[in-house]
């Protein structure tokens, strides 16, 4: 006789650690680096998928969808940079005419329009251009035992990212966030430049231009080498997460939630900006009424910390909702360290769910220096693991889950229509 899945004791932090470890150590070291649209991409979500199907006779439900994702996230930002120094170019070519400075805001304008659009998940010219490659997202559902009040979503991405020169430590790191918005401020006020000549006619003086030449060439060199770089195997950035991830189905499998609808999706794409996330939510969202989304990242190293906001150019605020329960935990249960935490060197897959209209939250490992240890790093093995880190990082987001789930219900969702289907 088939034991009932609900019979069983809930899984322990501790034994949700050692099995989250377990996977992390497969996908980093067995499976290796897992570049978007990759076999080894690949080969990790149809692992998750062996690993979710053993969960199946539970009540889980399980889905593949697969997608286009841009095959490379730093081409883009190359070809703004080498927009920027082309305006600039003409411009010193046309003696600083006129019509060397429309060229030049041209350019330069370009160049700001892009680099905004990809650090906002926005759309820009380039987007037709850079090669494309088939990602995929494997999604676990897992039903409430009761009645469906809302919906909650767990992202953990399965991709990994290149390892350029400049985060292979904290000051490279530092130099290189120095270099993005110094080259990013010059960029700015040498377009309010042209710009002001047109108005006033003015020709400018011939030194306008170098300062924009000597910030864009470094940084096109920099970028340049980014997309030659191997790719990091990834068992911080993002095997810790996924592991977390298993773990989470594995215990709500057993215990289900009363009133949430729990999504666990394994995404594709991250690194090449959160195109699973952004495809889940596209396609899913009739169902996702009412929900509220958790990112995974870089769970393995340090005790989780908890987003306040994300973003370089734009700000990503965390759900207050989210925020509060995150602070009860933290004083309920001192033992996790979980502390909040705003992300300022990028985004994560909460900063895709917020722009789309989601309430949403990352839970994630940051260091003393708001860093996330081995970031895209050649170190990024599996030996930098700790268990403590990945147990209460089960515990703090199966905490949270929970928690959401005994908030009062104001709504039947087996009662509310889609839009489309009301008269």
């Amino acid at each position: 006789m088939t034991e009932n899945p609900q019979s069983q004791a809930p899984l322990t932090p501790a034994e949700a650690a050692k099995q989250a470890m377990a996977a992390a150590r497969h996908l980093a070291d067995e499976i290796g680096p897992r570049p978007v649209g990759s076999p080894q991409e690949a080969a990790a979500a149809a692992f998750v998928q062996d690993e979710l199907r053993q969960l199946l006779p539970s009540g889980l439900e399980m889905a593949r969808q697969e997608f286009s994702a841009p095959r490379s996230v730093w081409l883009p930002f190359t070809i703004a940079c080498a927009a920027a120094l082309l305006g600039v170019a003409l411009w010193m070519l046309t003696a600083g005419s006129l019509l060397g400075a429309y060229l030049g805001a041209l350019g330069c304008g370009f160049a700001l329009w892009e680099i905004y659009a990809e650090l906002n998940f926005g759309w820009s010219p380039l987007a037709g251009l850079v090669s494309r490659v088939t990602s995929r997202n494997v999604i676990a559902s897992l039903p409430p035992a009761e009645g469906e009040g809302r919906n909650a979503i767990v992202f953990a991405h399965l991709d990994t990212q290149r390892t350029p020169i400049f985060s292979r430590s904290s000051a490279g790191l530092k130099a290189w966030f120095v270099l993005f918005y110094v080259a990013l401020a010059v960029i700015v006020l040498t377009l309010l430049a042209f710009v002001a000549s047109w108005f006033g006619e003015l020709r400018l003086p011939s030194w306008v231009g170098i300062p924009a030449v000597v910030v864009t060439v470094p940084a096109i060199a920099v970028l340049l080498h980014t997309d030659l770089t191997p790719f990091t195997a990834g068992a911080n950035d993002n095997a810790s997460s996924v592991g977390v991830a298993l773990a989470l189905a594995r215990h709500f499998s057993m215990h289900p939630l009363k009133n949430t609808h729990l999504w666990i999706v394994f995404t594709g794409a991250e690194e090449t900006g959160c195109q699973g996330a952004g495809a889940f939510l596209d396609k899913y969202e009739d169902r996702l009424l009412q929900a509220y989304a958790i990112a995974l990242e870089g769970v393995g190293v340090h005790k989780p910390a908890y987003s306040l906001r994300e973003g370089m150019l734009g700000a990503y605020r965390s759900n207050s909702e989210l925020v509060r329960q995150a602070e009860h935990i933290a004083k309920q249960s001192p033992e996790l360290s979980l502390r909040p935490v705003k992300v300022r060197a990028g985004y994560t897959e909460a900063g895709m769910a917020i722009k789309k209209g989601y309430r949403a939250i990352a839970v994630l490992g940051m260091d003393e220096n708001g860093l996330m240890p081995y970031w895209h790093s050649p170190r990024d093995r599996s030996d930098n693991l700790r268990e403590e880190a990945l147990a209460a990082s089960f515990q703090a987001v199966a905490t949270l889950l929970q928690r959401l789930d005994e908030m009062p219900l104001s709504i039947k969702l087996s009662q509310v229509k889609p839009l489309r289907e009301r008269g």
